[in-house]
């Protein structure tokens, strides 16, 4: 019908997601070929942590499929009142993200993607990089046993991407230390979350 073909899917993200600092071209542009027929609607901000979108879950569109990608910033920033401050209230609040986007349309199935990884040098951190990775990485697997006691969709493209940059120039792919550019880096974060650890 022609409502289906309407809601579609729905990206929900910060940065990798809006499209920031490379003129606008989301990580996931090179997948839009396998999603011909659909429309595609992107809900995304460049910063964003889970609370922005529980804030504003009213102005998020209705959708068939939600593709949600947020975590990465609650890591980064560490402030009390925009950041999930540990694991297990990341996993909290995408609990409640999850609930509140099935509960936009009927049959709703949502994929949470992991929080993306972040490179060294990074200005926007407070964070050693060190500490900043393994954080990530406890959030990261915080969401994945969540999905796998709840059923719920999960991918995980880090360690596809870190794989390249141990051995490729980041500078090929990066415009800094989290935002892809808009030619090799969106073919490789798109081709990491296909090819992205998902949860069994």
């Amino acid at each position: 019908s022609t409502r289906e073909v309407a809601a579609g899917v729905c990206l929900v993200g910060d940065g990798g997601t809006g499209g920031s600092k490379n003129g606008g071209c989301p990580w996931y542009e090179p997948l839009e070929e396998f999603l011909a027929g659909k429309s595609i609607r992107n809900y995304a901000r460049g910063g964003a942590t889970v609370k922005y979108f529980l804030d504003r879950i009213g102005e998020i569109p209705e959708a068939d499929l939600y593709v949600v990608a947020v975590g990465t910033n609650d890591v980064r920033y560490r402030e009390e009142e925009i950041c999930a401050m540990t694991a297990d209230e990341y996993v909290s609040r995408m609990a409640k993200l999850y609930q509140q986007l099935c509960a936009k349309k009927a049959g709703a199935k949502v994929v949470f993607i992991a929080p993306w990884t972040s490179l060294d040098g990074d200005t926007q951190s407070s964070l050693p990089f060190a500490e900043k990775r393994r954080m990530n990485g406890e959030y990261c697997d915080a969401l994945k046993a969540y999905c796998g006691r709840y059923g719920v969709m999960f991918i995980n493209a880090n360690p596809y991407l870190e794989s390249v940059f141990a051995t490729q120039p980041e500078s090929r792919y990066m415009v800094d230390f989290i935002h892809p550019n808009a030619g090799a880096g969106v073919r490789l974060y798109a081709e990491a979350v296909l090819r992205g650890e998902q949860r069994e």
